[in-house]
């Protein structure tokens, strides 16, 4: 996304929808008349698939008139540049020509397919079978920006697997200097709102794979460790924990834009806008340039997601009820909104663009924040010892809490840790990751709680028209005082661990 320095600014931003309407897009961005390009490429595997397995994606690509066939890796998200890539001189038609493993002869394009197809010296090849094809039209021409210029290019193509066609379109704008980076960020707000495209996209190999059932690893992303210059100074240190949040949330959305929406991915999501609205209440108040109308429409996607999520708890205590005996027409409280308004919530242009501003104030050096009259360090001390006071404080009385505050009590834990995590590059990292493994039990007491306490709320208002439901309040009911004192043991533990910013 980003690779910024003192001495290089490089941006490249994605914006990516399932279907647009073609000759609209192309007007509005001034490349209907740009001549297109033609790109094809099919990819390979054996018929158990194990290339996909190790992270190995194996292509025979058509573009400029001839054949290459490439071997990448990839992370899951994205395909990786060619580890190794051979010309076919010999096929110079668009039929598509056999794959070979053997083509691959360099030592590191050898090694990995060894590994990842247990293939020995003097044994045959394995045998290689079409998965999956992607074709698109791509146009590209560089666009004036202000003092500055950016290259765009937009693909617009198919990819077919297993009979299934999916049409995709990506919008990826390249800029190699800061000085076009407000015009680049307008003309991506233009985009979301008049096309409905979304912020980031698993490119279309991943997508690929995930249409076969072959991708290595999970929609579902979880948070980088949060990555910053030390000696740098307080904005900048801001503006990388804010692109940290920004990206966590970012790889669990890339999918609506491909009408997709599962549950450890909407879980994730809920996760990464929990961060990254931590972040900007405990720091970004005290910072210039942090708009709170972003926190509003945060906080509105997390509330509608968060009907997802305690659907799918509830599923998880229906089984724990039924394995103690639960009669098997006990039902579950209808909570789950529709897929559509998941998907149409991240999708909508007003989060959109809030994810589009906060990518623009974390990257853009002309407008970058600044902490008044205190260095990060400072602030995030004094954030973090009032935080830790009041959980503590929460803890010596949690039995005695009325429900409302005994959820906020788990809201302040759960800030406490994620603003542990952003601060942990500027402190002792080992005593920081002390302190987290210290707050996990507590984190898990008040997880089981609230999930409690959740359920119980919700079956006792089903119990109103289904008679059944009473034996899942009782079987809640009945567990609520221990897991009470097993939350208010837990917190008051954690006040026996140093705390790392002391």
């Amino acid at each position: 996304m980003l690779n910024q320095c003192r001495e290089m600014f490089e941006m490249e931003l994605k914006l990516a929808a399932a279907a647009v309407h073609k000759n609209s897009l192309l007007q509005a961005l001034a490349l209907d008349l740009v001549p297109k390009t033609s790109h094809r490429a099919c990819y390979f595997d054996t018929a158990a698939r194990q290339l996909a397995a190790k992270g190995l994606l194996l292509a025979l690509v058509f573009e400029d008139g001839a054949w290459r066939q490439t071997l990448s890796l990839s992370d899951g998200w994205t395909s990786k540049a060619p580890i190794d890539l051979v010309l076919l001189q010999e096929h110079n038609g668009k039929d598509v020509p056999a794959a070979d493993l053997e083509r691959h002869r360099s030592k590191l394009a050898t090694h990995a397919l060894k590994r990842a197809l247990h293939w020995r010296a003097g044994e045959p090849a394995p045998t290689l079978i079409e998965q999956f094809v992607v074709t698109c039209d791509r146009r590209m021409q560089d666009m004036e920006a202000g003092q500055g210029r950016f290259r765009i290019l937009v693909d617009m193509g198919i990819i077919r697997a297993q009979g299934t066609a999916w049409p995709w379109c990506e919008v990826v704008m390249k800029l190699d200097s800061s000085d076009g980076l407000e015009h680049m960020f307008a003309l991506a707000r233009r985009l979301v709102h008049d096309h409905g495209m979304c912020l980031g996209m698993a490119d279309p190999a991943m997508r690929g794979l995930n249409l076969i059932g072959s991708s290595r690893s999970p929609i579902a992303s979880l948070a980088d460790p949060v990555r910053l210059d030390v000696a740098g100074d307080t904005p900048q240190q801001f503006q990388a924990m804010v692109r940290n949040g920004l990206e966590h949330i970012l790889r669990n959305t890339r999918e609506f834009a491909n009408q997709q929406c599962e549950g450890e991915q909407i879980h994730q999501l809920r996760v990464g806008i929990r961060r990254l609205r931590t972040l900007l209440t405990e720091v970004g108040s005290s910072c210039d340039g942090v708009n709170p109308a972003w926190q509003v429409s945060l906080a509105r996607v997390f509330r509608k997601l968060g009907a997802q999520r305690d659907q799918d708890l509830l599923g998880e205590l229906q089984r724990k009820m039924q394995e103690a005996g639960a009669p098997e027409c006990l039902t579950r409280p209808a909570l789950q909104p529709t897929a559509s308004v998941l998907r149409d919530a991240v999708r909508a242009p007003d989060f959109q663009t809030v994810l589009i501003d906060l990518l623009f104030f974390s990257v853009c050096p002309s407008t970058t924040p600044s902490v008044q009259a205190q260095p990060l360090r400072k602030l995030l001390k004094r954030r973090l010892e009032t935080l830790h006071r009041k959980v503590l404080s929460d803890g010596k009385r949690f039995a005695s809490l009325p429900e409302a505050r005994q959820h906020r009590a788990r809201k302040r834990l759960k800030r406490l840790r994620y603003l542990s995590e952003f601060a942990r590059p500027l402190f002792k990292r080992g005593k920081v990751d002390r302190y987290l493994e210290a707050l996990r039990p507590a984190q898990d007491a008040l997880g089981a709680y609230n999930d409690r306490i959740m359920g119980l709320t919700a079956w006792r208002r089903l119990a109103k028209t289904d008679a059944h439901a009473w034996f899942a309040v009782g079987w809640l009911s009945a567990g609520r005082d221990q897991a009470t004192k097993a939350c208010q043991t837990a917190l008051h533990e954690i006040d026996k661990v140093p705390r790392f910013w002391s």
